[in-house]
């Protein structure tokens, strides 16, 4: 059998490095891998671990490296495929995602995890019926499955399917009440329902299962009042040292929360400051430029000018009722004021 050294067999140091690196020492896990490689280099088991390695500190482009190598080396080992499924989905490489994820599961047509993985890249990509199958062939494995039914919920609500999301959502939270982002699900779906205060209850469930949870803390703030003795006030003052830490989205929240907060009970410069700081970010992930718009205005204005207009004004002799359609914020409530202002229209409202 090869050996790394005198005293020990290639087996017997895996095994030891395995044991360094679940214990947390990282450094002389990775030393005695490479020295197992150095002997054996088609080690495929000893690859994967520092694969595993690589990803649990956030190097996820190495990770993807040396997981594919262990995989090449092992083509059938279903684990190494469900694992560059999640890596490759991470780093938004989706067609990698969605191959290892679909031969996680031919190699392991038993695995929910790897049916929920090969889900999750399938909904980054927008295929959100087939991440639907893959969900919840996930659950027929392991019907306790809570993560597989919350983005189960998810895929049923980019589907346009709100009854069935909700569905999924409470069956995640039946399976485990703390489930915050599950119960932030319910909440938002309760809030489109009109249902205010289920969707604050389930918000405060929320928060209490994960104080930290930013997105809760947003979608409640826009549902109530605050008081000065409210314990979530002093939770979102809290979270401020940790800001900096939260991607983008996630601090844009919590700043429009957080003014939000703080006007509600009075501290009205320190929330135009937390405002600033929600715009500032928001203002970040759009392009805007006031020339752009002069320009198309002024557009506009030339080519609908006052001999168009004279063409255009033919009437229609009847007197049936004219109805306005239009999505919200579309522009039909400014219409219906246009011709309200007509001596011989009458604008009758949303009837």
């Amino acid at each position: 059998m090869t050996a790394v050294s005198h005293d020990m067999t290639i087996d017997q140091a895996f095994q030891q490095a395995f044991q360094l690196q679940h214990a947390g020492q990282l450094q002389q896990a990775e030393q005695l891998y490479n020295k197992i490689l150095t002997a054996q280099p088609h080690f495929h088991a000893a690859w994967f671990q520092l694969g595993v390695m690589a990803s649990g500190v956030g190097k996820m482009q190495m990770a993807a490296e040396l997981i594919a190598k262990a995989s090449e080396l092992r083509p059938v080992e279903f684990a190494y495929h469900r694992a560059l499924c999640e890596i490759y989905r991470r780093l938004q490489h989706l067609d990698k995602a969605m191959h290892h994820g679909l031969q996680a599961t031919m190699h392991a047509p038993n695995d929910a995890d790897s049916f929920y993985n090969y889900g999750l890249a399938l909904a980054d990509a927008k295929k959100f019926d087939a991440a639907i199958e893959a969900y919840s062939k996930a659950i027929a494995i392991n019907p306790r499955y809570g993560l597989a039914y919350n983005n189960l919920g998810s895929a049923y609500e980019n589907m346009d399917d709100e009854g069935a999301a909700y569905d999924a959502y409470k069956k995640a939270v039946d399976i485990n009440p703390k489930h915050s982002e599950a119960q932030h699900n319910i909440g938002a779906i309760l809030n489109q329902r009109g249902k205010i205060d289920e969707a604050k209850a389930c918000y405060i469930a929320a928060i209490e299962s994960n104080p930290q949870f930013v997105y809760a803390h947003h979608s409640l703030s826009t549902l109530k009042k605050y008081a000065a003795d409210d314990p979530h006030v002093q939770m979102l003052e809290d979270m401020i040292p940790s800001v900096a830490h939260m991607n983008h989205e996630m601090q844009t929240k919590f700043w429009f929360a957080l003014g939000k907060v703080r006007g509600d009970v009075g501290r009205y410069k320190e929330s135009f400051e937390a405002y600033n700081n929600a715009n500032t970010l928001h203002r970040q992930t759009f392009p805007y430029n006031i020339e752009d718009t002069k320009s198309r205005i002024s557009d506009i204005i030339s080519r609908y000018d006052a001999p168009l207009a004279q063409k255009a004004v033919q009437g229609f002799p009847d007197d049936a009722p004219v109805f306005i359609l239009g999505m919200p914020r579309s522009g039909s409530t400014l219409i219906e004021q246009i011709l309200d202002s007509h001596s011989q229209i009458h604008g009758a409202g949303e009837l």
